[in-house]
């Protein structure tokens, strides 16, 4: 269970160590709660103009996020597509010898 400095005590004692600060546990909540859209593709390409020259750029897309607040919050969230699973997205792939001058 994570701890929290327990405030309520420290406010109290008449001396306080460093090293044995007061903490409480942090009781457990099931909401609110994070659900992610993870996008279709890993990457999209742009075109970006770097010192007068246009070059294709692989750019990751990232997962859109949503906060619900309670179970039917997280249903609808579930039936637009979202998801419980923590998106990650891959390393940008490594420019090819052709990419370079």
């Amino acid at each position: 269970m994570p701890r929290a400095i327990d405030e309520d005590a420290i406010k109290a004692a008449t001396t306080l160590q460093i090293e044995k600060m007061p903490t409480k546990e942090i009781p457990h909540q099931e909401f609110p709660k994070v659900v992610y859209k993870h996008p279709k593709q890993p990457f999209r390409t742009e075109i970006h103009t770097i010192q007068g020259r246009e070059q294709e750029v692989q750019v990751a897309l990232e997962a859109k996020t949503r906060v619900v607040g309670d179970k039917r919050e997280l249903k609808q969230a579930l039936d637009e597509g979202y998801t419980e699973q923590i998106y990650v997205a891959p390393a940008t792939p490594e420019p090819s010898d052709a990419e370079y001058y």
